[in-house]
């Protein structure tokens, strides 16, 4: 799952026979507005394309003759290797320290896992030259001074869109709009069709948590360096894992009822900051239900780092999760998830929940006896008295079964689609 930069030692490695370009070719802005959600999606976007550019440059990645990375490549000469070609800006590096723990937030300047990592702040970018590629995350605006200098430098902006499975969203990708430093800016939407830039997804990832979920001894381990050994004992003993990541709005309540309704002894993960309510929740529920302290165990951890979110994901028999990076996580985990999408005004976000519902129907039919697991998402993101109720249904042994059978169909569906990192290289 992690990139890695290529071997230079090995004798006949056609690299050493290059000059490095020291320079990066890709500028990632990145704004943190949803804590966690704008950096994971950006800083797993870089990865990606680390990955990628490494190796389009290792004639191992197959693309168009006059791809974005094939004419920045030959712009550059074949006769040079970009060593490190990816620039991250981000605004506020403490939110971005929690998912990568090797990061120092108080440096402006600094490489982590092969990527430039830049403070991004009025000061910073004044002295910034632009790169060939820039991609502008979540309607970012750039600084004036910065898109300026892009004119005779950048070939190719991109605004990255937020995710979303509405229809109009594949008659707008990739159009282009001439900005006033005569630079075309092209509105990148990430998606759930072939019709728009995919989702992101590294090569080997698939792989790697399909043989986490056959080797217990790996998640045993896992859980206890990254949880806690009490997680790792609750699977031995065959407990649920439950992994919660949800806005502090979430009906927790109704969660913990239906758990205890159903009996099975559950574990549920949840990080450090995240639901602060439910230990008092739990609490007041047991004053009429004393067993339910026997049934609903609350494990909390500290953040993980980014990369090994995945084997969460894929090691817990339901997965609550939150925002875009974390959603697109649960897909591929395969596992049944409930999606807590970032809530917006007017009520946009379920706008934007229905026409995902809607879309994974088309891709993939649900049986009969799963479509409440539509009514679930709704409920989980509107709360309704039927919710606890709902959850409760779905938690039973064969429902939750029936449940994992269909997202691995799922998973198999979105994965013939490119994916996003892969569709900006080969615009």
């Amino acid at each position: 799952m992690s990139t890695h930069q290529p071997s230079l030692s090995h004798e006949n490695n056609p690299i050493l026979e290059k000059d490095f370009y020291p320079f990066p070719i890709i500028d990632i802005f990145c704004r943190v507005i949803d804590n966690y959600g704008d950096i994971g999606v950006c800083w797993r976007l870089a990865n990606n394309l680390y990955e990628l550019v490494i190796r389009y440059q290792l004639g191992q990645l197959q693309v168009r003759e006059n791809s974005v990375i094939a004419q920045v490549c030959r712009h550059l000469g074949s006769s040079t290797f970009i060593r490190t070609p990816i620039r991250l800006w981000v605004d506020d590096l403490h939110s971005f320290a929690k998912i990568a723990p090797n990061l120092n937030p108080s440096l402006n300047q600094q490489i982590l896992a092969n990527i430039h990592i830049h403070q991004w702040n009025t000061e910073t970018i004044q002295q910034a030259v632009p790169t060939a590629i820039v991609i502008e995350a979540f309607a970012t605006d750039l600084d004036d001074c910065y898109q300026a200098a892009m004119t005779g430098k950048t070939q190719y902006w991109f605004n990255l869109e937020y995710l979303s499975a509405e229809p109009w969203v594949e008659d707008f990708h990739a159009q282009p709009s001439i900005q006033k430093n005569k630079v075309p800016k092209y509105f990148f939407f990430p998606g759930f069709t072939d019709k728009t830039g995919g989702l992101l997804r590294e090569p080997n990832l698939i792989k790697s948590l399909t043989a986490f979920e056959q080797n217990q001894s790996a998640q045993v381990d896992f859980l206890s360096t990254y949880v806690h050994p009490n997680a790792a004992h609750a699977l031995v003993r065959k407990e649920r894992l439950i992994s919660l990541f949800c806005y502090p709005h979430a009906p927790v309540k109704a969660l913990l009822t239906s758990i205890a309704q159903v009996g099975i002894p559950a574990t549920i993960l949840i990080p450090d900051g995240v639901a602060t309510n439910t230990e008092r929740i739990l609490n007041t529920l047991s004053i009429h239900n004393k067993h339910i302290l026997n049934t609903i165990n609350i494990q909390r951890f500290n953040f993980i780092p980014q990369e090994q979110f995945d084997y969460l994901l894929a090691i817990c028999d339901i997965n609550f999760v939150r925002g875009e990076d974390s959603f697109v996580r649960a897909i591929w985990s395969g596992k049944p998830f409930i999606w807590h999408i970032y809530h917006q005004q007017e009520d946009a976000h379920l706008e934007k929940l229905n026409a995902w519902l809607s879309n994974r129907q088309q891709q993939c039919p649900e049986e009969n006896s799963l479509i409440s697991l539509d009514s679930l998402h709704q409920l989980w993101n509107q709360p309704g008295e039927n919710l606890a109720d709902l959850l409760t249904h779905i938690l039973q042994p064969n429902m939750l079964e029936l449940s994992h059978q269909y997202h691995q169909k799922y998973r198999e569906k979105l994965l013939k689609n490119p994916t996003l990192s892969f569709s900006l290289l080969n615009f």
